[in-house]
């Protein structure tokens, strides 16, 4: 969200005009003008009303942003869709707090993706942020943000939280519909033990399944059960230029690594690229090159 007025900038400060901000700073000052010029003790008396609501409102405003603390959970996060990520706000004051915008920032980019209404006194709140990041790739942050207009909406003071990082955003993923030539099932992978339950065994079976506490316990042989693995698929992507074309491919990868698919093997001029693992597949899929802008 951006803003549209003017920035006052300091070390860690940011201050930010509204347009109601900006009408009621020229209305000020128009209002000094003319007390001055005229002498009028009802216009003075307005003035110092006008000139206390900003003072009220800037001490609001640094009051709620020095008793805050703020940290980021990233979580999984796809271009173009909301993602998800967690901010984490602590008061560490005696009063509430209130209207409280999170984000992040780098340069002079600046997006505000949470709001949180009320912060009690001396609680720590997690909210979900709202970022959408509109393309695959790598995306990188100077650090984070938290402002506030409260309580007149005159002005949006920001605190800088410098905290540097990047991510991975992974492609959008587009519905495969029915699995396609290049999507093959591998077989049935190996019996898989399933833990947090024992059934009794027979005891030529395999030892190394019994549990041995619990058959002590009984007097029986108790094992854990087991179960086929299910069967694991992998796709194939053949490797192009860069292009709306390719970008295609990729988002209907993405779609069958994010439905079924947990293996991905990329092709690039007759060579085999195996990339095990769902997320580390989607890594590989969001940092292919792109079509330059």
């Amino acid at each position: 969200m951006r803003s549209n007025g003017w920035t006052l900038r300091s070390k860690r400060r940011l201050l930010e005009l509204s347009i109601g901000g900006r009408w009621y700073l020229a209305f000020t000052i128009a209002l000094g003008t003319a007390a001055i010029y005229s002498g009028n003790n009802v216009i003075y008396l307005l003035e110092s009303l006008l000139l206390s609501s900003l003072l009220v409102s800037g001490v609001f405003s640094e009051i709620t942003l020095s008793n805050i603390h703020v940290e980021r959970e990233c979580g999984n996060l796809h271009a173009g869709l909301q993602g998800m990520d967690v901010f984490i706000v602590e008061n560490r004051g005696r009063l509430p707090l209130y209207c409280i915008e999170l984000g992040e920032y780098l340069g002079r980019r600046r997006e505000f993706t949470a709001f949180l209404l009320i912060l009690p006194a001396r609680a720590r709140v997690r909210v979900r942020s709202r970022q959408v990041v509109p393309s695959r790739g790598r995306h990188h942050w100077e650090g984070l943000l938290a402002g506030t207009s409260f309580p007149f909406g005159f002005a949006r003071k920001i605190m800088l939280i410098p905290q540097k990082g990047n991510r991975i955003v992974w492609p959008r993923p587009a519905d495969s519909g029915k699995r396609s030539m290049q999507e093959t099932p591998s077989v049935r992978g190996e019996a898989e033990v399933i833990t947090g339950e024992v059934v009794p065994t027979e005891r030529w079976k395999d030892a190394t399944r019994v549990h041995w506490p619990v058959s002590a316990r009984v007097g029986e042989w108790m094992a854990r059960p087991v179960r086929n693995a299910e069967p694991r698929e992998e796709v194939w992507l053949e490797l192009r230029e860069p292009g709306p074309e390719m970008e295609n491919k990729i988002s209907k990868v993405t779609g069958a690594l994010v439905k079924r698919a947990d293996t991905l093997v990329m092709m690039n001029k007759g060579e085999r690229q195996r990339v095990s693992g769902r997320h580390r597949a989607l890594d590989a899929l969001a940092l292919l090159p792109k079509e330059s802008a």
